[in-house]
């Protein structure tokens, strides 16, 4: 990513009247992304949602859920509907909220799972609690949520290892 940023830079300071970026935007963090698209790329509000949406679709295919994609979610590829299908869709096996379900269904039937239910309560409630919309309306709340997640599935991580994989 820093070399295509690097090239664009040293474009826009030779002020050339025309630059082909191959899938420039794939390999950027998420607040260069937003200044490519919402400063340097003209007004073609057509041409950006095209890009947007090729991207979405990678990202579900990735993940083998472009199908039930479309299953649940009728109508075009669009980035909130694509995270809000990621993390909360109950009945998609990759979604954060059935990941979390499953697992908490696992811990039951374990012995001393007291502090792995609570953890897993704790990133449930979590990913549970988290707007899209919201995230939506900044980089900074979006990095925020992803750390916060990390966190809550590090903690889940130390309380299954504490419990069960520690030597005492």
């Amino acid at each position: 990513g820093q070399r295509k940023r690097l090239a664009m830079v040293v474009a826009l300071l030779e002020d050339r009247p025309i630059c082909v970026f191959d899938e420039w935007a794939a390999e950027q963090d998420p607040e260069f992304r937003r200044y490519f698209y919402e400063e340097l790329l003209p007004d073609d509000v057509d041409a950006l949602v095209a890009i947007d949406e090729i991207q979405w679709v990678t990202a579900l295919r990735s993940l083998s859920a472009f199908q039930m994609y479309r299953r649940e979610v009728r109508g075009p590829v669009r980035a909130l509907s694509v995270v809000e299908f990621l993390l909360h869709n109950a009945n998609f096996p990759r979604s954060l909220v059935f990941a979390l379900a499953q697992a908490r269904g696992a811990a039951r039937g374990l012995p001393g799972r007291k502090p792995v239910s609570k953890r897993l309560e704790e990133a449930t409630d979590f990913v549970e609690g988290l707007s899209v919309n919201e995230l939506a309306r900044s980089g900074r709340a979006l990095h925020e949520a992803i750390d916060s997640l990390q966190i809550a599935i590090n903690a889940v991580h130390g309380s299954i290892h504490e419990a069960y994989f520690k030597p005492h």
